[in-house]
């Protein structure tokens, strides 16, 4: 939750080979926790190919145990992580799951409606999408499950940016940052969605620059590779569009070259789809870009996103 996540991982690596030697059935649930937690830090440390086949063998083993708790983890865990690859598709295959499991663990039943929600509006369906995300909003508050709230607001706040509300949009947003201080792998997501949002609004460039390097920061701070790399293809795409295209390929070009691992999912293949178009740019609109080479004044106003 701190977002510390190379500490975190050196931690589930130790847990999962305690599971591995107990092999202690009372431990059913405890071990698809570790295991899956272990595959979503993989993930966000940058290395989605290691984590796709992790969450595999944890749905696989999940799916196996007679305690139905420890297969509703394994799904709950399944939902989160394609939420985060952006595979809708298995994030409302893990709801349907979830779904049947609520009637004997009526807990996952907000869960199911939070992921059919944030799936349904990443696939266009945004006015059902977001009937479920307020009615899975509603079950987490009643039961108490605060950290979730911040994932139904932030789906919330997509679907208000898809109407062009963009003002009520940057209003929940902030909200799910306050939220996301307790909850930090959520941080930098929030973060960038409230550049992309600030963006479109047409705010300041400076006002914008600040944003998409705070949720840059955040994430390195995190040594969240993979948040790192969602929000510089943001930032680059943003940059592109002021004319800024040397400045975008350097920024972008260097953390998508940190992969080696994972190159067909949504956002690798987003950042080297831009990363081809940057490198077409002709040489004289190239010579013509500046960066903004004040650190001074964006450490400072970066200072209290850290």
């Amino acid at each position: 939750m701190q977002g510390q996540y190379l500490d975190a991982n050196r931690h589930l690596e130790q847990a999962r080979r305690y599971f591995e030697e107990s092999n202690s059935g009372e431990l059913a649930w405890i071990e698809v926790d570790a295991d899956a937690s272990a595959a979503v830090v993989a993930l966000l440390l940058g290395f989605p190919e290691r984590a796709r086949q992790q969450m595999r063998e944890v749905l696989h083993r999940g799916n196996a145990h007679q305690d139905s708790y420890a297969v509703g983890l394994a799904h709950f865990w399944g939902g989160i992580f394609c939420g985060l690859i952006r595979d809708t598709q298995g994030a409302l295959e893990h709801a349907e799951a979830l779904r049947r499991l609520a009637a004997r663990h009526p807990v996952w039943a907000s869960f199911a409606d939070l992921f059919t929600g944030e799936a349904l509006t990443a696939q266009g369906n945004s006015s059902e999408g977001v009937d479920y995300l307020r009615k899975a909003f509603a079950t987490c508050k009643e039961m108490g499950h605060t950290k979730f709230l911040t994932l139904a607001k932030l789906g919330e706040t997509e679907f208000l940016a898809g109407q062009g509300r963009i003002d009520e949009a940057l209003a929940l947003v902030s909200d799910a940052l306050s939220d996301a201080e307790g909850y930090a792998r959520l941080k930098s997501p929030a973060l960038r969605l409230r550049a992309d949002l600030l963006a479109q609004s047409r705010a300041d460039a400076s006002e914008v620059d600040v944003a998409y390097r705070a949720a840059i920061y955040c994430a390195r701070g995190q040594g969240a590779k993979f948040h790192e790399l969602q929000a510089s293809t943001s930032y680059a795409q943003w940059l592109n569009s002021l004319g800024r295209s040397v400045e975008a390929q350097t920024l972008l070009a260097e953390i998508y070259g940190w992969f080696t691992e994972g190159f067909d999912t949504p956002a690798l293949s987003e950042a080297k789809a831009l990363l081809d178009e940057l490198n077409t740019k002709p040489n004289a609109l190239r010579r013509s870009n500046k960066v903004d080479r004040n650190e001074s004044r964006m450490k400072g106003a970066l200072r209290k996103y850290r």
